[in-house]
């Protein structure tokens, strides 16, 4: 973290949000917060991480996350959700 003023401390928390809200907030209308929050995290856990290729890495994917090690982290999101 920077000090006050700089530029570039939140560059990639930005880069990040703005492809969030491109790629999957901005293409659609959401029902209910629990769908947009599980659509999220299903486009974090299962696209982002896995699939997507990211060019700070040379455009490989990142190695994959097997799918049983988020169910207890997606079940905790949809509880505080309620």
């Amino acid at each position: 973290m920077g000090t006050v003023g700089d530029a570039l401390d939140n560059a990639a928390a930005e880069s990040f949000l703005a492809t969030l809200q491109t790629e999957l907030v901005d293409r659609r209308s959401w029902a209910t917060k629990r769908q947009l929050a599980r659509a999220i995290f299903e486009w974090i856990e299962v696209f982002y991480n896995q699939q997507r290729r990211h060019s700070t890495i040379g455009m490989h994917g990142p190695s994959p996350t097997p799918a049983p090690l988020c169910q207890p982290q997606l079940r905790r999101i949809e509880r505080s959700i309620h």
